[in-house]
């Protein structure tokens, strides 16, 4: 295995499926080639599934799936938690491949996606137990895997994310067929591989790539298979719906987690000072390519002016860095989106010089509902704040929009913010803390257009089960 300081684009490499042998050997497979961020030159080769890979793909699952879900429960358990080793251990290589894919700096890398990555294994790790079911003498409540799982994760976040959507399905005994992303492919692989290393059956984990926009209808062909039992998805709102609906035909459940647009309330009372500090850090974290960015502050008109001034203190002594998007048309989505606000009324409070690459971090005030920027996700580095006189206008601007990821409230009594949070339109809400939160114990999932079904502790096991009753007599 390569050493980080080796890793480089190579156009010659060609990053293959990961398939048993006998479904690729002495088999040639099309070839679509990721470009780096500038969309200038190709990083490397990658094999495209077809509809032969993907019945390949879902055969091995269905075919292991007997096999692991009769596994002992400490052995799965031991073959996950020596996964997170490898992880651990590759952890500077897995981190070049995502800043050479995506661009994702350090702190986005070995800070967070390694780290919790490796993290969340143990912890799913330790969710594996017995199904034995509650059991009054003649009636018995049983749990079983669904059976074989469709996980398809993005690049943004391309380790936790991609570790979610198989660690849950496996730890209830399910088998994966995982779509890694056209962006980081080589991440993905990587990071299957070191699952299959750490000594997983042959076809409990199977990885196919397709070419932005799957133009063989992969994903459908996928979704459409009888042998698959359940989906999970991460990603955009537009993409969810449309895989809701092709899975809705074939009557096949899902859990989605999708776009966001994050708002943190900060009332009259609140400690300004520790808002502001988490305001920055949740808008610009990974450039802004976060489910859970930071993109609107509500905030309460009586201490607008002292937030603004303290906002204003931590920007000069703590400037945010700029860095690249995914894309140049990502850049240029997010250019256009600031320039249409500042012409329909919003106010440039701060923001960077930019060049043709990196995405300026941006703030604006003066934001209304009536501006498109107050609705759209941008997956940038943007802030956008909003005021308010009253509390319920405060709850209303929190939640007027089609999105319920994640929420912060910012205030100094305490009880208040909890019965705010009741009444909050979001899968989470965080008080006197940042939108950006994610832990491997606690459910993750949105509301309204961020999804439904829930990821992490128990609640991400339990989505891949069914729960049969026996009952007997004698």
């Amino acid at each position: 295995m390569s050493s980080p300081a080796e890793v480089r684009p190579d156009p010659t490499l060609t990053i293959p499926l990961l398939l048993p042998a006998e479904f690729t050997s002495s088999k040639t497979f099309p070839i679509f080639s990721p470009l780096d961020r500038d969309q200038a030159s190709p990083l490397w080769q990658c094999s495209s599934a077809g509809p032969e890979q993907v019945d390949a793909a879902i055969t091995a699952s269905t075919s292991a799936l007997r096999k692991w879900s009769s596994m002992p429960y400490p052995a799965r358990r031991d073959i996950l938690l020596k996964a997170a080793t490898l992880i651990e251990e590759n952890g500077p290589l897995l981190a070049k491949l995502m800043e050479i894919e995506t661009g994702a700096p350090n702190d986005w890398t070995m800070g967070f996606n390694v780290p919790v990555g490796a993290a969340l294994v143990r912890e799913v790790a330790g969710r594996i137990k017995g199904n034995s079911g509650e059991k009054p003498l003649t009636e018995l409540v049983w749990t079983e895997p669904v059976g074989v799982v469709l996980g398809i994760a993005p690049w943004n976040a391309p380790i936790v994310l991609g570790l979610r959507s198989i660690l849950y399905p496996l730890a209830a005994g399910c088998t994966v067929v995982f779509k890694g992303s056209e962006r980081c492919p080589r991440t993905h692989h990587l990071m299957v591989q070191l699952l299959l290393d750490a000594g997983l059956p042959e076809g409990a984990v199977t990885m196919v790539l397709a070419p932005p926009g799957d133009p063989e209808g992969i994903t459908k062909r996928i979704i459409q298979d009888k042998r698959v039992k359940k989906i999970n998805f991460t990603g955009s709102t537009k993409v969810g719906s449309l895989l809701a609906a092709e899975a809705g035909k074939h009557l096949k459940p899902v859990l989605m987690e999708l776009g966001g647009k994050a708002a943190l309330l900060v009332l009259e009372d609140a400690d300004l000072d520790l808002a502001v500090e988490e305001a920055v850090r949740g808008a610009f974290m990974n450039v802004g390519q976060i489910c859970m960015s930071t993109e609107r502050v509500i905030l309460q008109e009586s201490v607008a002016s002292q937030f603004r001034e303290k906002l204003k203190l931590h920007l000069k002594n703590n400037p945010p860095p700029s860095g690249p998007l995914i894309s140049p048309a990502a850049l240029d989505s997010y250019l256009k989106l600031v320039t249409n606000a500042i012409d329909s009324g919003a106010i440039k409070f701060f923001s960077h010089p930019t060049d043709n690459i990196h995405a300026p971090p941006t703030i604006l005030t003066d934001v209304t509902p009536q501006n498109s920027i107050f609705h759209t996700e941008s997956f940038a580095p943007l802030l956008c704040i909003t005021t308010f006189k009253t509390l319920k206008e405060g709850l209303e601007l929190m939640n007027e929009s089609e999105y319920g990821l994640s929420a912060s409230i910012f205030s100094k009594d305490l009880g208040k913010a909890l019965r705010i949070a009741r009444r909050v339109e979001s899968g989470s809400v965080h008080i006197n803390g940042g939108t950006v939160h994610d832990s491997p114990l606690l459910p993750h999932g949105g509301v309204k257009g961020s999804g439904w079904g829930r990821f992490g502790g128990s609640w991400g096991v339990r989505e891949f089960t069914t729960v049969k009753v026996v009952t007997f007599r004698g």
